[in-house]
């Protein structure tokens, strides 16, 4: 298991939090997956041997947000 902290530029509302959530939760691979609109962060947890670190980048690059 690894874990990513990252700030996500782009977090406009608590929406949009729980959708960052929704989209990480469901994807192979991930076992955590919590956004946080205040702070405009990411914390997930996933299993490396199942999804690919740019993997998990890229589904929150399309949602239209930009890690930095």
């Amino acid at each position: 298991m690894k874990q990513l902290d990252l700030r996500v530029n782009g977090i406009t509302c608590s929406g949009c939090a729980c959708d960052i959530e929704t989209v990480l939760k469901n994807a192979d691979g991930i076992s955590r997956a919590e956004a946080s609109y205040a702070d405009g962060t990411v914390h997930i947890e996933y299993h490396p041997e199942e999804i690919e670190e740019k993997r998990v980048l890229a589904m929150i690059k399309k949602l239209g947000l930009t890690v930095s």
